[in-house]
């Protein structure tokens, strides 16, 4: 099911907090990891101009820096690869990802520019907006946590909502857990709603409000109990969490919380269906405001890219005298 991981980096310690959920993911298919690295044209390059021999130094050091971290991985049997890209970095990311028929994309919130207020840095929200890939997210573990050198799910959360663009990721979710032996958690949020965008006043309206909601209830029940059915005789450790709640994302994020959940693995889309944007609205938000690891299983096709004005230029050599 995944064949191809390309992890990107940028040099910082921040970009290299994603190796070891890459390590972990590709384990459990047995898949190829490759390692790019984008130089890019130097801020203060006049034109875009740039001194060939210190390029030519940064390109040895920045290829010693892959073989390193590639090895790395080997001693962790995981086969890794390395690529050294020219320009922007977004656009190569995005552009090998094509090229190399990618299937998981797994990128740091934040890489050499920093932590911020903003919950992803540059680079991966251009990335993650334009990615025809599926998109891993960690998260920056901050200066308080320690980033462990090896991963293991040992709890993977699958947010449902009764589509089957959901049940997909589902099934990529298992073969995860599974080969962590981990134990997989299937959450459904039976959204509290209004009447007609409004409370309930009368006793009528409120008898009537809740009725909808002990049916929502009782058919999220029998959803939930349908997907557990659906892995019976797996070996998976299986449990079913249903949450009532006027707030998806804010409920999924809490449940994500209190169980230490080590990865959560949503679709792209769910109920609504394909958009003509590439995440749902839950998706989008999770992207956007989550905590955990998040795997983002892409359920749209692979489009090919559209043709773009004003492309910047490529990098210009100076030969040096």
């Amino acid at each position: 099911m995944i064949e191809r991981i390309l992890v990107p980096l940028d040099g910082s310690p921040l970009a290299e907090q994603a190796l070891a959920q890459a390590a972990a993911v590709a384990r459990s298919f047995g898949a190829e990891v490759v390692l790019l690295r984008v130089q890019e044209t130097p801020s203060n390059a006049a034109g875009g101009r740039v001194d060939s021999v210190s390029w030519r130094l940064t390109r040895a050091e920045i290829k010693a820096y892959l073989n390193r971290l590639a090895a790395g991985l080997g001693a962790r049997d995981v086969r890794a690869t390395t690529v050294l890209a020219e320009g922007s970095a977004a656009e190569q990311i995005l552009q090998a990802a094509r090229e190399r028929k990618t299937d998981v994309i797994v990128l740091c919130s934040h890489g050499r520019g920093g932590r911020s207020r903003f919950h992803l840095g540059s680079t991966c929200q251009k990335v993650v907006s334009q990615a025809v890939a599926s998109v891993l997210i960690v998260r920056d573990a901050g200066d308080t946590e320690e980033v462990p050198a090896e991963v293991r799910y040992r709890r993977v959360m699958v947010p449902l909502d009764g589509s089957q663009r959901a049940q997909w990721a589902l099934h990529l979710a298992s073969s995860i857990a599974r080969a962590h032996q981990g134990e997989i958690l299937l959450v459904h949020v039976v959204e509290i709603r209004d009447l007609q965008g409004r409370a309930a006043s009368g006793p009528e309206e409120r008898e009537l409000s809740r009725k909808f909601a002990e049916l929502d209830r009782k058919t999220a029940e029998g959803y939930l109990a349908a997907m557990e059915s659906l892995l019976a005789g797996s070996g998976l450790a299986v449990r079913k969490i249903l949450v009532e709640s006027p707030h998806v994302v804010q409920a999924l994020e809490k449940v994500a919380a209190d169980e230490r959940v080590s990865l959560m693995v949503v679709s792209a889309h769910g109920r609504s269906g394909a958009a003509p944007w590439p995440y749902g609205s839950v998706a989008d938000r999770l992207i956007e405001h989550g905590t955990a690891p998040l795997l983002v299983f892409q359920d749209l096709p692979a489009r090919e890219p559209e043709e773009e004005e004003g492309v910047e230029p490529g990098v210009r050599l100076v030969t040096a005298h």
